[in-house]
């Protein structure tokens, strides 16, 4: 808004529908994107690497069906004069563009076809709201002709939840993405959040976060609500998202598929990825498809990571060998010492950040130790129980 302040009077920045700004005289698009990038980037972002535009051009609303042209700053445009604009603006932003929503009017389904077919060229998404309108025979016939690579879902045009779902897991099994959104008319109610979460779907569209300094009352947050929501589910994501590493230091230690197997009934929050050989039948004894595996700790690791998992929500059941040490540097390990089941309690631990299990295991490292010391002859016996125990589990 400051940006608009030093270039527009007051009088001519308003809030518009969805709550974003309409500004009279700013009447072409590379200007309205110019001051979006330099906004970008006066938060401390980079266009292209940290965020990326999904323009929704509402083509319907300036194509003329009487002559077939769209009316376009000041111009009547031809479909194939309306895609080069598209190809033209998108080549002068590489890499910043993700998306462009409705770029061609919601008939012109030839008009979508070329403008898919340029757009999917330059790795842009072009979706699809006035054209599906969340309704199945649309999308069906959109699927045919190659019209879009995504559908925008508004539950209020299809009419029911179910019917949504159903149009949204045929765009999934036709290689489409979706992207949840809000309308023009909406309520405080926040629900398509937990629908686009649901779904993993591409996005949530929610019109502008409505920050307080312009709408002070939070009876307004029609748009807000639905951002705050989603900002919620991430983070609480963010905090759940937690994974327990384990190899065969584990079971050649002496540890069960049974412990673990109540381990994970107890805990299921925490992701179990399995590395090492024949890891595949650990996990069919287990009997949890959720269950990951990896042939290395390198790959497990690995294989977390590219799920988003943080370094800090990871440990790692067992010590890394030499050619997994660059994979774990910033993992945290429990090694896997005398009682498995200890071990496996402790790496639960580490995860799950109880402060009073914490003291409970320090006291316990505490009391063992001291006990060592007590009496010698106490700790050999125990040592050669836990010795003998470990030959048992090795043998079977």
């Amino acid at each position: 808004k400051g940006l608009l302040l030093k270039k527009y009077a007051a009088e001519a920045i308003m809030r518009a529908d969805e709550a974003g700004f309409s500004v009279k005289g700013l009447g072409k698009s590379e200007e309205a994107i110019a001051l979006v990038l330099e906004a970008i980037r006066n938060a401390g972002y980079k266009p292209g690497r940290d965020i990326k535009l999904a323009l929704d051009a509402a083509a319907t609303s300036f194509y003329n069906s009487e002559k077939n042209v769209y009316e376009f700053q000041g111009k009547e445009l031809s479909s194939a004069q309306m895609v080069q604009f598209y190809i033209e603006l998108v080549e002068q932003y590489p890499g910043v563009i993700l998306s462009i929503e409705d770029g061609m009017a919601e008939n012109d389904w030839a008009g979508w076809a070329l403008f898919t077919a340029a757009m999917k060229e330059r790795g842009v998404l072009t979706i699809g709201d006035d054209l599906f309108v969340t309704q199945q025979v649309r999308l069906q016939k959109g699927i045919a002709g190659n019209s879009a690579t995504a559908i925008l879902i508004k539950v209020n045009q299809n009419g029911t939840l179910g019917g949504t779902l159903d149009v949204m897991k045929t765009a999934k099994q036709n290689g489409m993405k979706a992207v949840v959104s809000h309308r023009s008319g909406e309520t405080l109610d926040d629900g398509i959040a937990d629908l686009a979460y649901a779904t993993r779907a591409l996005g949530l569209k929610t019109g502008d976060p409505q920050p307080g300094y312009d709408f002070p009352n939070n009876d307004q947050w029609v748009r807000r609500n639905k951002y705050l929501r989603m900002v919620e589910i991430q983070e609480k994501e963010a905090v759940s998202q937690k994974a327990l590493v384990v190899g065969s230091d584990f079971f050649a230690s002496g540890g069960s598929v049974n412990a673990l197997k109540q381990a994970l009934v107890l805990n299921k929050q925490v992701r179990v990825v399995l590395y090492g050989e024949s890891m595949g039948s650990v996990k069919a004894l287990l009997g949890d498809a959720s269950i990951l595996t990896a042939p290395t700790l390198t790959g497990a690791v690995n294989m977390l990571k590219a799920s988003d998992y943080p370094a800090k929500n990871i440990v790692v059941l067992g010590s890394a060998a030499q050619e997994d040490a660059a994979a774990v540097k910033d993992i945290r390990q429990i090694p896997v010492k005398s009682i498995s089941t200890i071990a496996l309690a402790q790496a639960l631990n580490a995860l799950l950040a109880d402060e009073a299990t914490q003291a409970a295991f320090a006291q316990f490292d505490k009391d063992i130790a001291e006990f060592k010391l007590a009496d010698v002859f106490i700790a050999e016996q125990v040592d050669q129980a836990i010795r003998e125990e470990e030959e048992f589990f090795t043998k079977v």
